[in-house]
Parts: structure tokens; sequence; C-alpha cells
């Protein structure tokens, strides 16, 4: 069976999605299609791995691997089964503000219809004063997995019970934001490929949007969608991507200082471990 020599495992909203694509432009380098197999962090995956190597099948003598933010929110687990399957996989994690990561992934699920948006609910979800009907398959609440997903210190210390500090490439958004190049230079040298020049896609992967004027008519789409017939849908999908623009905007909702300033308590014990962990410092997080 073919495993995979590297994962990326997280974290989400962290610029996970660019990184893949820029990986699987190295004509050394190949990534699953899709990219997030999702595979590790479940029960009973035993019986199932060998549809999981079956993604690795077409990697014609390049270094493989996939990219499932999903391994680090469900570390405990996801760590443990990937050392039993995979004990010399290398391991690349991209972190990120989890201020401003918890501010993304918020909104991109309001972007993608997984959390139907009602005035104040960010700073309710923050506060613990609204709920959000929310089905994850770990039976996390909503609240629980936008924090939790940006608890890193306690991500990295599971897979540090299995892995060694060497196995685990440890990327910030914002170095890849600044120096591209050469951070991605420092990946292709982890995984043992030559250095290559990687130009900046056109395409922003994964973007976030956030709710207009129409939210209100976006979800009642949303309501609706599963009752229209399949083929209507399929043979629209392009109509309907571009429909989807009158309903969202790239315009930022208001993120209030008050807002940053609980989510900085929220993160302050977590990022401190964090600095012990990677031995950076990291007080521009903590505001």
């Amino acid at each position: 069976m073919n495993f995979p020599e590297y994962i990326v495992i997280g974290a989400a909203k962290c610029g996970t999605s660019s990184l893949c694509n820029y990986l699987n432009v190295h004509p050394d380098v190949y990534m699953t299609q899709p990219k997030e197999l999702d595979f590790f962090g479940r029960e009973g995956i035993d019986e199932k791995i060998q549809s999981y190597c079956s993604h690795f099948d077409n990697k014609n003598n390049r270094i493989s691997g996939e990219g499932s933010v999903s391994y680090m929110l469900y570390s405990k687990l996801a760590a443990e089964q990937i050392k039993k399957f995979i004990p010399d996989v290398k391991l690349i994690v991209m972190l990120r503000n989890p201020i401003d990561r918890f501010y993304s992934d918020f909104w991109f699920n309001v972007n993608r219809g997984a959390v139907v948006y009602k005035k104040g609910l960010f700073e309710g979800v923050i506060d613990n004063t609204m709920e959000v009907p929310y089905s994850p398959v770990h039976k996390l609440s909503y609240r629980d997995s936008l924090i939790t997903k940006g608890d890193y210190a306690f991500h990295l210390n599971n897979y540090l019970k299995y892995f060694e500090k060497d196995n685990i490439k440890i990327i910030f958004f914002e170095d890849l934001i600044n120096d591209r190049q050469s951070v991605l230079n420092s990946v292709f040298n982890f995984l043992g490929v030559r250095d290559a020049s990687i130009d900046a896609p056109s395409k922003i992967y994964n973007k976030t949007r956030y709710p207009g004027k129409l939210n209100s008519v976006y979800v009642l789409w949303k309501h609706l969608k599963p009752y229209l017939p399949k083929d209507l849908i399929v043979n629209n999908r392009q109509k309907l991507v571009k429909l989807k623009e009158l309903f969202f905007s790239e315009k930022k909702p208001e993120f209030s200082p008050e807002a940053r300033k609980k989510l900085a308590s929220i993160y302050l014990d977590s990022i401190n471990e964090l600095e012990l962990l990677v031995e950076r410092d990291l007080s521009h997080w903590k505001t």
C-alpha cells in the first residue's frame, strides 16, 4: 500500500489551501485531489486503510501527501492513528493569529451556509450568549469548535507525544504572506526536494466572503436548495456561483476592539505555551 510521505495537518483558515496548491505546483511533489481526505481522527478506520492508500497510487515517483485541517481539531485520536499507520510521515502545520483565525472561520461558515447569520451573532458566540445549530462529526458545540481550532499548543502537544520535533514543520501565516518563496523553500527542504520558484496563483483559494444586504435571501436559498432537482443545480452551477456574489461581498464586518480583547484573553495561556514550544515571540498575537 502507498502511504503519504507528508501530511498538512492544519490549522483551518491559516492558509493551508494556498500552501497545498503551491506544493502541488512543484514537479517533485504530489498533492491529492481533493486535498482534504479527512481520514484520521475517526473511529473504525482500520478496515478502510486500503481505500485511503489508493489516493496515493498515482504519485509517479513524486513525494505524495494530503492536507486535512481536521487532523488538528481532532488531534488526540488523529495523532495516535497517524503514528500507527505512517510512523515516519512528515507533518506540516500552518499557524495564524488565533484571534484572526476565529474571525475568518466564523464568517467562512456563514459564507458556506453552515451557519445562519443574524445580527450580533459573532459577539454572541464569543460571549457564549447565543447558540448556533451545529452538527459536527465529533460533537463539539460551534463555539467550542471555533475556539479549540486556535488552541495550537494543545494540538501540537498531542502530536509531540508521538512524533519528534524534527518530523513537524511549523509555518506562520504572516511569514508566508511576507516572504512566500523563502517559506516554500524551507518546506521543500523539509520534504527533501529541490527548491523551485513558485509563482503566486491569480486565484485566492478558500477566500472568506461576508454577508451583505441580501443575506436573508441567501439563507432562504440554502433552505430551498435540498428540494430542487439535482440536474437543475448541476446544469446551472456557474450561474449560481455568480449569483452568490449578490449575497456576499469582500467588505469585512466590524471586528470590535472589545471582541478582540475577549478573544485575546481566551487564547492568552495557549499563546504563552506556544511561544515556549516554537521558541518564538508571539506578543503581537496577544492584543
